[in-house]
């Protein structure tokens, strides 16, 4: 895969106002697919719900939705084990279906998602 990165204080040398909070770009061909032990980077939806827990870290809620929605994460199971990660979620984590479903909405997934959640 073809990539470039550039950091913006890169610029500094033709600047007058230097920058002093530096910002990583990564950019990738356009179709770029992954490969072993590869970075993806995929936009963060705003309103996303956030892990109170772990800063950075992704939530339950985001994640279940995030397996449906989108597409590079779909390419990493098969689309019949889907009802087996929300059996298993609803298991071992305390998971809230409000928070889930906003999210849904967001995505434009929550009637599909709401056949994997039933009834809550």
């Amino acid at each position: 895969m073809d990539f470039v990165c550039f950091e913006s204080v890169q610029l500094n040398e033709f600047l007058n106002h230097m920058i002093a909070q530096n910002t990583f770009f990564i950019m990738v061909e356009r179709d770029a697919y992954w490969t072993r032990d590869s970075i993806v980077l995929l936009n963060l939806v705003s309103e996303h719900p956030r892990n109170t827990e772990v800063k950075h870290g992704i939530s339950i809620e985001q994640l279940l939705v995030d397996v449906v929605a989108e597409k590079t994460f779909r390419l990493l199971y098969s689309k019949n084990e889907i009802y087996r990660i929300y059996e298993a979620a609803d298991r071992l984590y305390a998971i809230d279906y409000t928070r889930l479903l906003r999210y849904a909405r967001r995505r434009g997934k929550a009637e599909e998602i709401e056949k994997y959640i039933g009834e809550r």
